[in-house]
């Protein structure tokens, strides 16, 4: 088994991994959305609240709503960044090889929106607490993100040189051939 056999199975069962936790966060973004729909209506709220008054006697409503709001934003931004890496993935295995110059510019959006969508997320998670006046997710760290962005965009530049690399021998196949 040569090197890009076993680079082709591990993207295989990545994709499947990242098929399993994009199904995941949208499940996830789903209900938390619902929740905080059913909490937001009074009535719905408080047939709930009615049937266990013990448990919700200590919770504060719109801090509540606010929470899964946030959450929901993570949750979706965490689906959409799965779901570009499961686009990639995809494409990787239909071309067969990850030194594309597609894949290295598939690549280099999917670092792109790792920096970017994370931090649109972090400005609606601050605009969905200043409106139900809730303080801020005490975990809302954005480095490892950014890494993981800088780092697939470096990727991206090794995936174009070995596209380039690949070229440059085919031609020379090529030449060889023709005489």
């Amino acid at each position: 088994m040569n090197s890009l056999d076993r680079i082709q199975k591990i993207i295989k069962v990545f994709k499947i991994l990242t098929n399993i936790a994009m199904i995941f966060a949208y499940v996830c973004a789903g209900l938390l959305l619902v929740t905080a729909i059913l909490m937001a209506n009074n009535s719905s709220y408080q047939i709930i609240a009615d049937s266990a008054p013990e448990m919700f006697a200590d919770i504060d409503r719109n801090k509540t709503i606010a929470e899964m709001l946030c959450e929901f934003v993570v949750c979706l931004t965490d689906g959409l960044l799965l779901t570009f890496t499961q686009l990639y993935l995809k494409h990787e295995l239909e071309d067969g090889t990850p030194f594309t110059n597609k894949g290295a510019n598939e690549i280099k959006g999917l670092g792109i929106r790792l920096i970017i969508l994370p931090l649109v997320a972090i400005g609606i998670i601050s605009a969905i607490c200043a409106m139900f006046n809730a303080e801020l997710p005490k975990t809302m760290s954005n480095e490892l993100s950014i890494s993981f962005g800088i780092a697939l965009i470096i990727i991206s530049i090794i995936f174009r040189y070995g596209a380039e690399l690949e070229s440059k021998v085919r031609e020379n196949n090529d030449m060889k051939q023709g005489e």
